[in-house]
């Protein structure tokens, strides 16, 4: 049976809840907390102190730019911050005021796009060894992107979106870059997670939702964007159980393996709880997208980290 790109990631990520190991989802306390959750305020928003906004094509291009480098995570201890930001607002209000200063880079100007160069606009010495690490795998990004609009799109940098009458056939085309193909290999399964290549087309749906490009009807199929903060909330609150010896690890802060068992597992199990807990609701008529609740969970995870002690787990990947 063929599976649509968005029913397929919900399938094998339930397959590997199913028979986890090192994550388990405490289904007794996600009916809890499904129950008891602060949906709160759902309407997703972006941050002008952040993001480039209400420019139309080129708020879209900008998101573009940004979600094709929103990877890192593991390596923003070692990043030089803006004041009282994260390591993802950092990239983005840098590259915001690169934007607004330079303009727009053509695709051209990103097939050229040197780690030096990412050091300057993000303004990282490349002294340190992560963050030259780091900086190296943003130019490929960059030249990638460059490439594959240039080479598939004539240098339109919203053809993709042109060409595309929904959010599936996006994700198809976006996936032809290398740093997009967020797919694990779990024993037999293999494990779409495709959060890079989702969470653009939330940013942009999110940043210009009238925008003619943004029209489509399936919009709200997105799982849930699989990084490293949902599963921090989720185990915080007692959805997800971690086995000792892999929370150890991460109370530690060592590095979890990108394509790891227990990596898979943390991303998985996540994608899984989330869509558990979304049925959960609708039993009680309460109709939510996983999209909406993503949103609200990573809120609340911004809320967490002060208070609580666990720690996020740290994976180095090119995919969250």
């Amino acid at each position: 049976m063929n599976y649509s790109i968005l029913a397929n990631i919900r399938l094998q990520c339930e397959a590997v809840a199913s028979s986890s190991t090192w994550v388990k989802v405490d289904e007794y306390r996600l009916m809890q907390y499904a129950s008891t959750l602060d949906l709160g305020e759902l309407r997703m928003t972006h941050s002008p102190d952040h993001h480039l906004l209400g420019r139309g094509d080129e708020t879209l291009i900008y998101f573009l730019i940004l979600d094709s480098l929103n990877f890192g995570s593991g390596y923003f201890p070692f990043l030089e911050k803006s004041s009282g930001f994260s390591g993802y607002f950092t990239v983005a209000q840098r590259l915001k005021a690169y934007c607004v200063d330079k303009g727009i880079p053509t695709p051209s100007s990103l097939l050229s796009m040197t780690a030096e160069d990412c050091g300057r606009i993000f303004g990282q010495p490349l002294a340190n060894p992560h963050v030259s690490e780091l900086m190296q795998l943003f130019s490929i990004a960059l030249n990638q992107l460059g490439r594959w609009i240039i080479e598939e799109y004539d240098h339109d940098y919203l053809g993709f979106l042109k060409d595309a009458d929904s959010v599936e056939a996006v994700l198809a085309s976006l996936v032809d870059m290398k740093y997009f193909q967020d797919v694990a290999q779990y024993g037999r399964l293999l494990v779409p997670f495709y959060k890079r290549a989702q969470i653009l087309l939330q940013d942009m749906a999110v940043a210009e939702p009238n925008h003619r490009l943004m029209k489509f009807g399936d919009i709200d199929s997105l799982t849930i964007f699989a990084d490293n903060v949902l599963p921090y909330v989720l185990h915080s609150d007692g959805v997800l159980k971690y086995h000792g010896w892999l929370a150890q690890r991460i109370e530690n802060e060592e590095l979890i393996g990108s394509g790891s068992f227990e990596e898979i597992e943390l991303r998985a199990c996540t994608v899984h709880a989330v869509e558990l807990i979304k049925r959960a609701l609708e039993d009680r008529s309460i109709r939510v997208s996983s999209r909406q609740l993503d949103f609200c969970l990573w809120n609340r995870g911004q809320q967490l980290k002060k208070i609580i002690p666990f720690k996020r787990h740290r994976t180095r990947c090119v995919y969250y």
